[in-house]
C-alpha cells in the first residue's frame, strides 16, 4: 500500500490542490520574473538607444559624440589609437560589443553597454540599482506567493473536498439506518448528484431483492 493510498480521500483532495496551487504560483512568479529580465533591458534601450544613434550620426560625419555625463548614466567615446578617458573605468575597455552586469570592480546594479561603431566604440554605464532593488522584492514576493499559494489552496481544497463528500457521508449514515429485511427504506430521493443517485438506486434495488428473497 501506498503512501497515498493510506491518506484519507479529503486529504488526498487538499494535497493535489496544494501542488496545483503551488504549480500556478511557480508560473505565475516566473512570469513576473521574465516580464521584470525584460523590463530591465528595456530601461537600458531606453536610457541609450537615441544617444547611440546620435553617436553613429556624428562619427559618420566626422565629428565627436556628446555623450551623457551624469551621476546614473555616463557616456564615452573610444577613438582608434585614443587613451582611455581618465573618469571611465578601466575594466569597461575590455568588454565586449551588448549589454554587461556583475562587471568586476564596479558595485552591484552597474550595467554596461557597449556598442562598435567602424573602428570606434561607444560606450555607456548606467546605475540600475533601483531596478536590481525591485528584482530583490520580487523574488521575496515570488517566494510567498509560492508558499501563501500552496497554503491557501490546500485549504480551499480541504474544505471543497468536505463540502463535495457530505452527501456521501450523509449516505453512509442512511445506510447505517437502514431496517433489517424486508423492511425497505428508500435512500434516493434525497440525493440529486447523478452518481450519488445512481448508488442509491442500486442501495435500493438491493434493499428490494433482499425483501423479496425473504418473503420467497
Amino acid at each position: 500500500m501506498s503512501l497515498l493510498s493510506r491518506l484519507s480521500l479529503k486529504r488526498r483532495i487538499a494535497l493535489f490542490s496544494a501542488l496545483l496551487g503551488v504549480g500556478l504560483s511557480v508560473v505565475f512568479a516566473s512570469a513576473a520574473w521574465w516580464i521584470t529580465e525584460d523590463h530591465e533591458m528595456l530601461v537600458i534601450g531606453v536610457l541609450v538607444e537615441g544617444e547611440v544613434e546620435e553617436a553613429r550620426t556624428a562619427l559618420a560625419a566626422g565629428e565627436s559624440p556628446r555623450l551623457s555625463g551624469g551621476a546614473r548614466l555616463r557616456g564615452w567615446h573610444l577613438g582608434p589609437g585614443q587613451p582611455l578617458p581618465v573618469d571611465m573605468p578601466a575594466v569597461l575597455a575590455d568588454l565586449a560589443d551588448g549589454v554587461h552586469e556583475n562587471i568586476p570592480g564596479l558595485h552591484e546594479g552597474m550595467h554596461a553597454n557597449v556598442v562598435s561603431v567602424a573602428d570606434h566604440r561607444v560606450i555607456h554605464l548606467m546605475d540600475l540599482s533601483s531596478v536590481e532593488a525591485e528584482e530583490t522584492y520580487l523574488i521575496i514576493a515570488s517566494v510567498l506567493v509560492v508558499l501563501l499559494g500552496g497554503l491557501v489552496s490546500a485549504l480551499a481544497g480541504r474544505w471543497l473536498a468536505g463540502r463535495a463528500l457530505a452527501p456521501l457521508t450523509g449516505l453512509a449514515g442512511d445506510i447505517e439506518k437502514l431496517p433489517s429485511p424486508p423492511a425497505t427504506r428508500p435512500l434516493t430521493p434525497g440525493l440529486h448528484d447523478p452518481l450519488l443517485r445512481r448508488v442509491g438506486q442500486s442501495l435500493d434495488s438491493y434493499q428490494q431483492r433482499l425483501a423479496a428473497a425473504e418473503h420467497d
